[in-house]
């Protein structure tokens, strides 16, 4: 018919319609008529009410050459809506182009999107209209303008990825290799609510700069905190400070009075640990702004450095909160030596033990009971179990427990007399003198700031 010149409307209207229907109508009535009962579209949504999937229907729209969009305006909407430029509806609200600015919202690169234009069919020139572009300036003709560079505003995303494993498509082509994919059905029908998708698999990574203009109060409370000090330190002092109740003049208070108002040891040894130096007292004292826009360390500073003597108060203090435990500690630890000395002066069985390894000793390197050495050295007993007989497997140690399995079985329970001597093993001569030092240097700066207080009061 096209060929022939012949209007192919014939065939959509019957063989029982009058030609005057065919005459070309004027454009008032015929954009009146719903799409559902135009005879031009009436047909692809016959389809639809007849079950068959949507994305088939709009193939077959494509190949027909006829505007899918008639689908998304529905049957109820009049032919005037699919084909008028007037009504213009934004690019943004239409229902073909809509999706792809969200898709651009959300972050995809452009070039993904015009990508899945190409592959829809869709007509690309839309992203570079924009979304506040009209149909009518994207069909032939229209006046497209490009829209001004950075009027849309492309938020980056970051969104929740699906983590699969995809099948590549040379085995996807391979016949030996056949697949469910191979009967996949680009036209199934599959609308995704794109607001809904974005709210549960998107974050915006502009939150700041949103909250900027929406909570404009808060974000300059932010902006305004000033840190004078080193602001790791300022940081981990903060941090320190937030776990204490106190407010900061209560604190200066406390280290004031040598009382701990409810501190605990933990607490005043962690602020101890962030009292500030001269320079940084200096630092903060020169501060001349609004003090009310200090960091939390910084406020402290200027509370803490009313007190006089600040950083020997605070030792002082923490020497007498953490006096008791500490003493209880060393007394323990001196404890644990004293009776494990008294143990092994008293212990009947070991001296038989040693006197039997020192007369083993003086036998194998042929010394005479007269001339043999009276005595040996601790750690001599190390060398029992090193030392091989020819046989190079029995050691010493092996035939001195014969021997005494022999002669002395009794003493095999030895350890039966020396009950403390585990627990002394595991302290430190040096770290007790430590401690011990320690708490009486403590001790005199206690008393040294105690008379100090004693002449102010």
């Amino acid at each position: 018919m096209k060929a022939d010149g012949v209007n192919e409307r014939a065939l959509d209207l019957g063989g029982e319609a009058f030609v005057s229907e065919l005459t070309e109508p004027s454009v008032e009535n015929s954009t009146l008529v719903k799409l559902q009962d135009d005879p031009t579209y009436s047909k692809y949504f016959k389809m639809l009410k007849m079950g068959l999937p949507e994305g088939a229907v709009r193939q077959k729209m494509k190949t027909d050459g006829i505007n899918e969009r008639a689908l998304d305006l529905g049957g109820d909407a009049l032919v005037s809506e699919l084909i008028s430029p007037g009504g213009d509806v934004k690019l943004q609200n239409d229902p073909i182009y809509a999706k792809y600015f969200k898709m651009l919202k959300m972050g995809l690169p452009e070039g993904a999107v015009r990508q899945k234009m190409v592959k829809d069919n869709a007509d690309a020139r839309a992203l570079e209209l924009g979304p506040d572009a009209t149909i009518s300036q994207l069909s032939p003709g229209g006046d497209a303008k490009p829209a001004t560079k950075g009027a849309t505003l492309k938020p980056k995303r970051a969104r929740k990825k699906l983590h699969w494993q995809p099948i590549s498509e040379d085995r996807l082509s391979n016949i030996n290799q056949q697949t469910i994919w191979e009967d996949e059905d680009d036209g199934v029908a599959f609308d995704m609510d794109m607001d809904e998708l974005e709210a549960l698999f998107f974050a915006n990574q502009n939150t700041g700069s949103m909250k900027k203009t929406s909570s404009k109060g808060k974000t300059l409370k932010r902006k305004q905190s000033v840190t004078l000090i080193d602001g790791k330190r300022a940081m981990n002092a903060a941090i320190s400070l937030a776990r204490v109740k106190l407010s900061y003049s209560e604190i200066a208070e406390a280290v004031t009075q040598f009382n701990s108002n409810g501190l605990t040891i933990e607490q005043l040894i962690g602020i101890n640990d962030f009292l500030p130096t001269s320079e940084e007292v200096a630092l903060v004292s020169g501060y001349t702004g609004d003090k009310g826009l200090l960091g939390e360390a910084e406020k402290f500073i200027i509370e803490i450095s009313k007190v006089k003597r600040y950083a020997p108060r605070m030792e002082s203090l923490v020497y007498r909160l953490s006096f008791a435990s500490r003493n209880t500690e060393l007394s323990a630890s001196l404890s644990n030596l004293r009776k494990a000395c008294e143990e092994v002066k008293g212990s009947r069985l070991l001296k038989i033990l040693l006197a039997m390894v020192l007369k083993l000793g003086n036998t194998l390197n042929g010394s005479e009971e007269a001339n043999g050495i009276k005595g040996f050295t601790v750690d001599s007993l190390l060398r029992l179990g090193h030392t091989k007989a020819v046989n190079l497997k029995t050691t010493v140690l092996h035939y001195l427990v014969r021997l005494m399995k022999k002669n002395h079985p009794q003493v095999l329970g030895f350890q039966d007399e020396l009950r403390s001597v585990p627990l002394a093993a595991r302290e430190s001569f040096e770290a007790i003198d430590e401690d011990f030092k320690k708490l009486q240097k403590g001790l005199a700066s206690l008393n040294n700031e105690l008379g100090l207080l004693e002449k102010v009061c």
